[in-house]
């Protein structure tokens, strides 16, 4: 996982097995974390890579619920 603090911001990133077809039920379940501020997808990297921007660190969290939803998510160190 890469974290910056900015304010107390965190910026998350994570490698997934993700295709653009799920990026409206991804959306929706990161938009249950209130915490979550942005979310960016990007299908034209290999690792189709997710940055989520948050007010805390919700690494375990979202790893673990992708996980519930069959959907591949590591953190990036």
């Amino acid at each position: 996982m890469v974290e910056i603090n900015s304010m107390q911001t965190k910026i998350l990133v994570f490698k997934t097995d993700l295709n653009i077809s799920q990026k409206p039920l991804v959306k929706k379940i990161l938009d249950s974390f209130k915490e979550v501020t942005k979310i960016d997808f990007n299908f034209e990297n290999c690792d189709n890579i997710l940055r989520i921007v948050s007010l805390k660190n919700l690494t375990i969290d979202i790893e673990l619920l992708m996980k519930s939803q069959n959907i591949f998510f590591k953190a990036l160190k």
